[in-house]
């Protein structure tokens, strides 16, 4: 399966701009885009002097930023995420931005059409995990919960439902008993300060809260860069079982923001 996260390249820094974040960890920097469409061949006015022009003054600006990254942010890969541009519910449109969507069981909540990329350096120091699961990983999904979190150190009990508009998959993630179906389709269940959340993503800060996440491998024959593809979750009948999703998050290579080659259906 082919990996997610990336180092910069020169193609990808035109459509970014950045933003310094912390948390109690390594030193980062949260890339972001613009509120913009990007330079595509669909949506420039015209085919010469001023596309160039633009694209050109978005790569200085992108080049500036990479050279005043700190020493130990140089070091870290980036990290590309596609946040979802529509949703069944307003709090999970977009990045994380600290509101909550409760999900219950039969009452799902969908979000779609995932679109620009978000650059992020430090991520897998931020959750703890290795870059390779990072590059396993095929949906992030974070869950706000409270002051402690589901029974398994996780996310509550969920189900979810993953589409490209010709095929649907299925995962279970049963919090009370500690199990995934299909096996494996989760590569991580656990949690963060509310601190260092609210920090890296730029949020007004909150402190003394729980913030569970979800690394899903979403099961095989998804085209994931489908622009059909959706990503669903509900509550799941077993322990507290209803969550309270603040973002869902497609990772990515790319920017694929309108048109372009993607992965294909997995294998």
């Amino acid at each position: 399966m082919p990996g997610k996260v990336e180092t910069y390249l020169p193609s990808a820094l035109p459509n970014a701009i950045a933003a310094q974040a912390s948390f109690s960890g390594p030193s980062v920097f949260a890339i972001a885009p613009p509120n913009r469409r990007p330079l595509t061949a669909s949506n420039r006015k015209t085919p010469g002097g001023i596309a160039m022009s633009l694209r050109r003054t978005f790569a200085a600006v992108a080049l500036f930023a990479l050279a005043t990254l700190p020493a130990v942010a140089s070091a870290q890969v980036i990290t590309q995420i596609r946040w979802p541009e529509e949703a069944s519910r307003a709090e999970l449109v977009g990045p994380p931005g600290g509101g909550i969507a409760t999900v219950t069981p039969g009452q799902p909540a969908t979000a779609s059409r995932f679109g620009c990329t978000g650059l992020y350096a430090g991520l897998a120091e931020l959750l703890g995990v290795s870059g390779e699961t990072l590059r396993r990983a095929d949906v992030i999904a974070f869950e706000a919960n409270g002051g402690s979190p589901g029974e398994s150190g996780g996310w509550e009990s969920s189900r979810w439902t993953f589409s490209d508009g010709k095929n649907s998959a299925t995962v279970t993630v049963d919090a009370v008993a500690n199990t995934v179906d299909p096996p494996g389709a989760v590569l991580a269940n656990a949690s963060i300060t509310s601190g260092a959340y609210t920090r890296f993503f730029g949020l007004t800060p909150v402190d003394g809260q729980v913030i569970s996440f979800l690394l899903i491998d979403v099961p095989a024959g998804i085209d994931l860069d489908s622009r059909s593809f959706e990503a669903s979750v509900e509550g799941y009948a077993s322990g507290e079982g209803t969550p309270d999703p603040d973002a869902i998050g497609l990772f990515s290579h790319g920017c694929l923001c309108s048109t372009g080659p993607g992965r294909g259906p997995r294998n």
